[in-house]
């Protein structure tokens, strides 16, 4: 500033002397008056220059004093991208740039007839899989029946011979011993031959019915036995039914899988936001994966700027924050420092400097801090640039 003064003071001496004109000299008179107004005004526009830098030393002394200031910060957002889920034609768009978007909203729709028509095919083919499965459902019914039919059968006539059996036996074992009585009893005179004679008779009839009812016993027990045997059928029966359940239910998980296939044909809208960009038209074909377009939610947006670590003990998470964009000179938008990082943004380069010749050259670090901004009306769009004025901390 000294050096500012000496300069005008300076330029100002020679300015004076013409201000002075020698009396003695009347024929320059009127020379001098013009050479004076020139000096007049060049004596106010160099005061007018003076007093701009002494007021310009003045506000920047009061701004690095009462703030700290950074002209280096950029309105951010989350850019969420949305991709395609599928491969296709886009045969539909219903957004433009700008727009509002609901979460859910259909955004845009890809072409689907060849997944269609897959998913046709699969249906046809489970319905005649379900018809398969119904026809042996009830051939296994019907056999199963039968078979518990003749078991059922085969059991009762077992049961039924074993109970002859045993009247049978029963009625053999009495004849027996009233034979015997009657040859004692005839030895000694006291019945007569024919009574003898019937007696013996109707022991070898109940013998008879004995040995026919092992017989029918043996019989029955064989039929059970096949009938138990033809089981086997049923075992096969249950085999077919297992497998034909089994690929119902495969041939279900791929038509659920394709069905799922056909949700990724729609694009919608993953939050409420904006679009920012648009990736894609209408007729152009798109690859899975592939970006269709940009969103970002306008309420939630913040500032990005990177203090100079000399600065960084003057601020503290919660300091007020005026902020000022070129693109609205007449508005003023206020925030609030949520986070200050823990580490120097030289660290996060994705090639750091190595010091290994053994070279230094020292240079003011600078540390992240994230703003959070009151937005109004959605002005601040991510990526413009902000100067902010940090209130420092008590």
């Amino acid at each position: 500033m000294s050096i500012i003064l000496a300069k005008a003071a300076v330029a100002v001496g020679p300015i004076m002397n013409d201000v002075l004109p020698n009396n003695n000299d009347e024929k320059e008179k009127d020379a001098v008056k013009g050479r004076n107004f020139f000096a007049i005004i060049r004596i106010i526009l160099l005061g007018l220059l003076v007093g701009a830098m002494i007021l310009w030393a003045v506000n920047w002394g009061r701004s690095a004093f009462l703030y700290v200031h950074e002209t280096d910060a950029r309105v951010m957002a989350d850019l969420v991208p949305i991709s395609s889920q599928a491969s296709g034609v886009v045969t539909g768009l219903f957004f433009d740039e700008g727009a509002r978007i609901s979460a859910g909203q259909i955004l845009a729709k890809i072409d689907d007839r060849v997944t269609q028509l897959k998913l046709a095919k699969k249906k046809a083919q489970r319905q005649t899989q379900l018809a398969e499965l119904e026809r042996s459902e009830a051939e296994h019914i019907m056999v199963k029946t039968q078979l518990d039919s003749r078991i059922e059968g085969a059991r009762s006539r077992l049961a039924e011979a074993k109970v002859s059996k045993e009247i049978f036996f029963h009625e053999f074992s009495f004849l027996q011993k009233e034979m015997k009585r009657i040859q004692k009893l005839i030895k000694k005179g006291a019945v007569s031959r024919s009574r003898f004679d019937r007696s013996q008779a109707d022991f070898f009839k109940a013998q008879q019915q004995l040995v026919k009812s092992n017989a029918i016993i043996k019989t029955a027990e064989s039929s059970l036995k096949e009938v138990i045997a033809d089981q086997s059928e049923l075992i096969v029966k249950v085999a077919e039914l297992d497998k034909l359940r089994a690929q119902l239910i495969e041939i279900d998980a791929e038509i659920a899988i394709q069905e799922e296939e056909l949700n990724n044909f729609i694009i919608k809208a993953d939050i409420d936001g904006v679009v920012g960009r648009r990736l894609i038209k209408k007729g152009e074909f798109v690859s899975k994966g592939q970006r269709l377009l940009v969103m970002h939610d306008p309420n939630k947006i913040w500032i990005e700027t990177n203090i100079r670590e000399t600065e960084i003990n003057r601020i503290a998470a919660g300091g007020r924050v005026r902020i000022e964009v070129d693109a609205f000179p007449d508005r003023k938008f206020v925030g609030k420092v949520m986070l200050i990082g823990n580490a120097a943004t030289s660290q996060f380069a994705l090639l750091p400097k190595l010091n290994e010749a053994g070279t230094f050259t020292k240079i003011t670090q600078r540390i992240r801090v994230r703003i959070d901004v009151e937005q109004e009306q959605e002005a601040l769009k991510p990526g413009m640039m902000v100067e902010v004025f940090i209130d420092p901390k008590d």
